[in-house]
């Protein structure tokens, strides 16, 4: 058996592993902010002011260091946990740890939010971390009793957890709900749950799960197949690791969360509807292999930047509006951009592509900062809903092939004067 130690630290810098004799530094993260290591108790002339010390082998947490000296330490020795394997290694990154970082034993620091994560088990990262933010509290997990949830016959769907006044669940550490294959429909909701580990044989997460609670990081297990409709709507998730096992994501899933960076799963083919609408998402990857960009997607984030891989064939209404987009690069194959769909955002140029067949009203609209736009096919694409598809902008030209000039004027009115070649 061996004892779980759980160190947050403030971290704005890479992680370097330096090696030293009786008293050494295990981390350093930046000048005066050092995680020094020890058997003894740190001296007052050993480390700087900003600096951590880790006393081995009673895992007394020192820090950090002021101008009086090192203080009272905090023991990080937590209760006996399964034995793992041995791990030696410290990752750091933006947000919480992907489900394939590391190996069993490893540490992770999330450099943003100032977390530390570990060790990793045999089911992964887990959601629980530690933090010396006092305003980033995570509270620890507590004790599940059969009263507190409802299971189904066979035992395999948790069907509704009945304690409303849970705040912090472990799933995998309770033998009868780390058998658990589904979260059922409306299960969590509205409990105020703020962390949650899901037991690693789950499948399926049921429609509104965890609706309007206060999760803030989550790791889906890596044998789920399907997030149901609505299932994390309305927490407060600055992180979620989606594993690629999932082939089915639906429609608001994650919206309305804080959500600041997302792994999408290799495998679907469908972004659903308002999946995550209303985030604080900066960038986003969409995996080649996704035909569909579902209404209202990505609707009201921060996304700066867009490239579209080649299987995108619709973006549908909505899909990119209110965001800050700058750039875009829509691939040749797409045919289907829905009304409104890049509404409200920052570019200054876009290239559409010849294989364009349809383009909704105000689909370019409120960009108060577009120039030009430039049309591929020869055949101008059929205008749903009305011709204003470049409304409240700075539209200057409209480029179009030689040939086609006089198709684009007939079939874009709105605009004729402004259309020519280049």
């Amino acid at each position: 058996m061996k004892n779980f130690i759980y160190i947050a630290m403030a971290i704005a810098a890479p992680i370097a592993l330096v090696n030293c004799t009786k008293e050494k530094t295990i981390v350093e993260v930046q000048k005066g902010n050092t995680i020094l290591s020890g058997t003894e108790t740190p001296t007052a002339t050993l480390g700087n002011v900003g600096d951590y010390y880790l006393r081995l082998p009673v895992y007394d947490f020192y820090g950090p260091k002021t101008a009086e000296g090192w203080g009272t330490p905090v023991s990080l020795k937590g209760a006996p946990g399964i034995a793992g394997q041995s791990g030696s290694k410290m990752h750091s990154g933006n947000g919480a740890p992907a489900a394939d970082k590391g190996v069993e034993g490893d540490w992770y620091i999330d450099t943003v939010n100032k977390r530390l994560y570990g060790p990793k088990t045999s089911t992964g990262w887990g959601a629980h971390y530690v933090s010396l933010d006092p305003q980033d509290p995570v509270p620890a997990p507590e004790v599940i009793t059969p009263e507190d949830y409802e299971l189904s016959l066979d035992g395999k769907t948790l069907v509704k957890w009945k304690n409303k006044n849970t705040k912090s669940i472990d799933m995998q550490s309770d033998e009868i709900l780390k058998k658990v294959t589904a979260i059922g429909d409306y299960a969590f909701e509205e409990i105020s749950v703020k962390a949650v580990v899901l037991p690693s044989e789950l499948k399926i997460i049921g429609k509104e799960a965890f609706k309007n609670n206060k999760l803030v990081v989550l790791e889906i297990p890596n044998k789920v197949t399907d997030v149901k409709e609505f299932a994390f709507l309305g927490n407060e998730l600055k992180s979620v690791t989606i594993p690629n096992s999932v082939v089915n994501l639906e429609e608001g899933a994650f919206a309305e969360n804080n959500l600041t960076a997302v792994n999408l799963p290799a495998n679907i083919t469908t972004i659903a509807k308002n999946l995550f609408s209303n985030n604080e998402l900066v960038a986003i990857t969409i995996p080649n292999g996704v035909i569909t960009i579902g209404s209202g997607a990505f609707k009201e984030n921060n996304i700066e930047s867009l490239s579209l891989p080649a299987s995108v064939k619709r973006v549908e209404g909505w899909a990119f509006a209110i965001n800050r987009l700058k750039t875009v690069l829509i691939p040749e194959g797409l045919t289907t951009i829905g009304i409104q769909a890049f509404y409200n955002n920052r570019l200054k140029m876009v290239i559409l592509p010849s294989t364009l067949s349809e383009i909704g009203t105000l689909a370019f609209s409120k960009n108060s900062n577009l120039e030009t736009a430039t049309f591929l096919g020869t055949t101008p694409p059929t205008f749903l809903l009305g011709s204003k598809i470049f409304e409240d902008t700075a539209i200057t030209h409209f480029y179009v092939p030689t040939a086609s000039i006089a198709a684009y004027k007939a079939s874009f009115p709105t605009y004729q004067e402004l259309i020519t070649t280049k």
